[in-house]
C-alpha cells in the first residue's frame, strides 16, 4: 500500500471522483492505497466468502457484505474483505449511502498490509462496535480472531475457526480455509 501523504477527512474522501477513491481507504486522515491482491489472498477470500454465504442462507438474521466501505469514524474508512452485520440493521439503513460504524465481524485478509496499520484498523473497528475482527494470514496459513474485551486467539491449520457467541453453528477446520494453498 502507497501513502498518497493527504490529510483529510471522511466527508472529503467521499467528495474524491470515483476513480479517484477506488481501491483506496482512509486510515488516520491519510489516503492510503489498496495493492491489486496477489492470488492466494483471494482464494482464501472467495473460500471464507463462500461458507459465510452458506451460513447466511442458513441463518438469514446475518447480512454477509463483502469488499465495502465502512466510515468508522471522522478520518477513518476502511474496507475490509468480507464482513457480516445483523440483517435487520442493514435493512434499517439508506441502501444508497454508504455504511456508517462498523460491522458485527469484519474479515481481513493479509497479503500487503503492514502490521502497524492492520493493528491499527483492528483496533478502531473493535473500539467503534464491531463485535470481532479477524485477520487471515494465508502466507502463514493462520488466523487470528480479535474481540472487543481485548481478548485475541491465534489458530492454526490443526485448529477451527468457530464463533459460537457471535456465529452460532459456524465452524471451519483451518486446513479447509487453507487446503489451495498447501
Amino acid at each position: 500500500m502507497a501513502a498518497m501523504g493527504a490529510q483529510m477527512r471522511v466527508e472529503q474522501f467521499l467528495a474524491l471522483p470515483e476513480e479517484e477513491a477506488f481501491r483506496r481507504e482512509l486510515i488516520r486522515g491519510e489516503i492510503v492505497e489498496m495493492v491489486n491482491a496477489r492470488l492466494f489472498h483471494e482464494i482464501v477470500k472467495g473460500i471464507l466468502n463462500k461458507l459465510l454465504a452458506v451460513y447466511t442462507v442458513r441463518h438469514p438474521e446475518f447480512f454477509l457484505i463483502p469488499e465495502t466501505i465502512y466510515l468508522v469514524s471522522e478520518s477513518d474508512a476502511f474496507q475490509p474483505d468480507l464482513s457480516l452485520a445483523r440483517t435487520a440493521e442493514v435493512a434499517r439503513k439508506d441502501p444508497f449511502q454508504r455504511q456508517r460504524g462498523t460491522p458485527l465481524l469484519a474479515v481481513e485478509i493479509v497479503s500487503s498490509e503492514t502490521a502497524e496499520r492492520i493493528d491499527y484498523k483492528v483496533e478502531v473497528f473493535l473500539q467503534r462496535g464491531a463485535e470481532a475482527v479477524w485477520v487471515v494470514y494465508p502466507e502463514h496459513q493462520s488466523v487470528t480472531a480479535h474481540y472487543r474485551d481485548g481478548f485475541a486467539r491465534r489458530l492454526h491449520l490443526a485448529d477451527t475457526l468457530e464463533e459460537p457467541a457471535i456465529l452460532p453453528g459456524f465452524s471451519v477446520p483451518l486446513r479447509e480455509l487453507f487446503k489451495p494453498l498447501t
